[in-house]
Order: structure tokens, then C-alpha cells, then sequence
């Protein structure tokens, strides 16, 4: 009796792990929006201004030290209204660019929104902000909130 018992806690524990593992593949890939986030993402992409002065590539001014390293975070905005990062150490492109939030520009401020992450290992659900932006003189420094960034050289 105890071995017929032990086998059905050990299936049932494999049903659990490979339920668990499913949920965690099929709900991370793809990260599919909600009808709401797809409304929204519209609003933001579509229906709103995207100010060509901020349009490009843009090299953050700021930098900090870590294990030795100098580091930076560029980021860069499309005219489809997507706005993405990339990280240099020591000068040297980290990693790909990747996406961060999708924007709109109206009155000198910036409104972005990043859809809620998906699945189990998610941490962070949907998020708005808001911030004030606006230009140098010469219009080669982007000043967005309290970081500044600077157009690269070409």
C-alpha cells in the first residue's frame, strides 16, 4: 500500500512540474497584450505626436562605475513611438538594444508605457510615466527628466 501511495504522490508531483513548466513557457513567450495594453499601445504609437527633434540615437552623458567598468545607457526612439535602451561597458556595446516603453511626446513632456509583464516569473505590471523634456540651444543635448543625453557624432 505504501509504494502504491508513493507512486501516485511522485506522479502527482510530476504532473505539478510539468504543469508549472508549461505556464511559464507559453505565458512568457510571445508576452501577449491584454485587449486593454493593445488599446493603449495604440493610443501611444498612433494617435499622439512623436517630436522629430527626439527621434534617433542618444548617448546618456551620465556613467557609473561597476566591478571596474565605466558604464552607460544609451537609448534610442523611432517614429513608431518605441523607445529603446542599450548598455555599454567600458565604451563597448553590452548587450542588443532592447525595448523599454512605447511613447508620445505633447507639450514638452513625454508619456510612456510599458504593458505588464507576463507569466509566473513576472514582477511588474503595467507602467505609466510621465516626465518633462526638452532641448539645448544648439539642439544636440536631449534633457529628459534629470538625466541629459547627447546626439552621437557621426
Amino acid at each position: 500500500m505504501k509504494s502504491k501511495h508513493k507512486s501516485y504522490v511522485r506522479f502527482l508531483i510530476s504532473v505539478g512540474i510539468i504543469a508549472f513548466s508549461l505556464n511559464n513557457l507559453l505565458s512568457c513567450s510571445g508576452n501577449k497584450l491584454t485587449t486593454k495594453e493593445a488599446q493603449i499601445v495604440e493610443t501611444y504609437i498612433k494617435a499622439k505626436n512623436h517630436d522629430a527633434a527626439i527621434i534617433g540615437e542618444w548617448i546618456d552623458n551620465g556613467t557609473w562605475e561597476y566591478k571596474g567598468t565605466i558604464n552607460k545607457v544609451n537609448i534610442s526612439f523611432d517614429e513608431q513611438g518605441i523607445k529603446r535602451e542599450r548598455m555599454y561597458r567600458d565604451g563597448k556595446a553590452f548587450n542588443d538594444w532592447h525595448f523599454i516603453y512605447y511613447y508620445y511626446t505633447d507639450q514638452g513632456k513625454i508619456f510612456m508605457y510599458r504593458p505588464a509583464e507576463k507569466g509566473f516569473p513576472a514582477m511588474d505590471g503595467e507602467i505609466f510615466e510621465k516626465k518633462e523634456y526638452h532641448f539645448s540651444e544648439d539642439g544636440k543635448t536631449l534633457f529628459l527628466g534629470d538625466k541629459s543625453y547627447s546626439k552621437p557624432q557621426n
